[in-house]
């Protein structure tokens, strides 16, 4: 099998003439750890068989002996072919996923895009400036039935403040999921989408009742993104946990004390971040289109 090198956008392949194709260090833990940082794939481990060609080194760490190429022992890869305003918190999916852009319109279909290598969410989504441009939605459940009837909970995070939103469901009816995504944006404004991972029929239905009962506006939804690592999944296991009864009841109390307790990642308030120092809510549908969406390497 050919030798691929792991650096983003880069194409080599080996063996190649005058390229060289080079093992990340074993026995110094230091500068392996400087290589990873400067491939800037978000929670990659390299194994045995992933390689970095020569062409992202400086030409001072490079030994020429025996028309083969050797590394100098402290080498480390500084040239890379990245996009501008590229950060290194970049969003890494496995080649197993597959993406679907649903865009709430009337005439268009849902756009399925394929994964076949590893594929990044471009700065539009990844580089996250301010407070209300993506949210995460999940509904857990089904949960011990309350004596409201209540079954399931709506979450809805905002990705740069960790604002929640959280409504208890008596089932998991689009209908009144749309009703309560529309309520949440008539309030703080569009995003630029909300990140689930829900069915897709589901979710499809959910856009058509936002679209047909209440906003009548285009609006942007990504499937099957894990954003399992949110604030709100803990929430709601330690909120059923506590009160497995009346768990409904006191969900309004939980979302408010997350939202107004010191976030561990942000180090400020949810509140202060939103409310205080975010910007004014947008009313209109902000526009995403598919180019700007994914890039891929």
């Amino acid at each position: 099998m050919p030798t691929l090198c792991s650096a983003y956008n880069c194409k080599n392949r080996g063996p190649k003439a005058d390229v060289g194709f080079f093992s990340f260090p074993k026995n110094d833990p230091e500068r392996r750890k400087r290589w990873i940082i400067n491939m800037k794939w978000k929670d990659w481990n390299p194994q045995h068989h992933h390689r970095v060609c020569s062409i992202h080194f400086e030409d001072k760490y490079i030994c020429r002996m025996d028309k083969r190429q050797r590394l100098t022992p402290d080498a480390v890869p500084t040239i890379f072919d990245f996009p501008e305003n590229f950060q290194k918190k970049k969003l890494i999916i496995d080649s197993m996923v597959c993406l679907f852009l649903i865009c709430l319109t009337l005439d268009r279909k849902p756009i399925r895009v394929s994964l076949k290598q590893y594929y990044t969410l471009s700065p539009i989504l990844t580089q996250i400036t301010e407070a209300w441009e993506w949210l995460g939605m999940d509904i857990r459940g089904p949960l011990p039935l309350t004596p409201n009837g209540h079954q399931y909970v709506l979450t809805l995070t905002d990705f740069y403040s960790k604002w929640v939103e959280a409504f208890p469901l008596r089932g998991c009816s689009s209908t009144e999921v749309a009703q309560h995504v529309a309520e949440v944006i008539s309030h703080f404004g569009f995003p630029f989408g909300i990140l689930v991972r829900l069915k897709r029929k589901f979710t499809s239905k959910v856009r058509q009742n936002i679209f047909y009962s209440f906003l009548y506006m285009v609006f942007n939804f990504i499937l099957n993104f894990d954003h399992g690592c949110l604030h709100p999944n803990r929430m709601v296991s330690d909120l059923v946990k506590d009160h497995p009864y009346n768990w409904d009841v006191c969900l309004p109390a939980k979302v408010f004390s997350l939202c107004f307790k010191e976030h561990p990642k942000t180090k400020q308030r949810p509140f202060s971040l939103l409310c205080c120092k975010g910007p004014q809510p947008v009313t209109t549908p902000r526009d995403l289109s598919v180019s700007l969406l994914f890039s891929y390497s």
